[in-house]
């Protein structure tokens, strides 16, 4: 199972037996990690963690965030099949839009100020890793996963893009 997430996730294609598909130009893999509950599951090494864009670490809430919770779960159990009609969406894109929006994004301005601060930013979160493994006996070379900055980078202009504010 984790050999065909990483093959779907590094080279956009799954296969099957003898039989390699290419995967269309939009898809998107989303996985969960429980670390509670490994058993007769393997974890990821470092090198292949780092082929996930992010990372979102959920932690069990506090006292206030379980009460907004059994809130929600009332008033969701209140609500009648009626009410889901509110919740619809207001505007379904086509694959088309969506990939034009894709293309719209990557054409952003990304300000070389901005490009050196992501640079700065995400600088020691793998060299000093990577040295340490060295010393410490644990590889003979650094890692050579994607930059973090990379993931920044993909990610930066887009909260900005539908208003146009680069």
């Amino acid at each position: 199972m984790q050999s065909a997430l990483l093959e779907a996730m590094g080279e956009r294609q799954i296969t099957v037996g003898s039989v390699t598909y290419p995967l269309p130009e939009l898809f998107m893999v989303m996985a969960t990690q429980n670390p509670i509950e490994q058993e007769g599951t393997y974890p990821l090494p470092e090198a292949q963690l780092d082929r996930f864009l992010m990372h979102v670490f959920v932690d069990y809430p506090d006292a206030e965030g379980e009460r907004a919770i059994l809130a929600l779960n009332r008033a969701e159990a209140k609500r009648s099949a009626t009410d889901a009609e509110l919740f619809k969406p207001q505007k379904v894109l086509t694959q088309g839009e969506l990939l034009a929006a894709r293309q719209d994004v990557l054409g952003l301005h990304l300000s070389e100020p901005l490009e050196e601060y992501i640079v700065q930013m995400c600088s020691p979160l793998g060299r000093p890793i990577a040295t340490e493994m060295i010393w410490r006996g644990f590889s003979n070379t650094a890692p050579v996963p994607e930059p973090p900055s990379h993931s920044i980078d993909a990610l930066a202009p887009t909260p900005g893009w539908p208003a146009g504010i680069t």
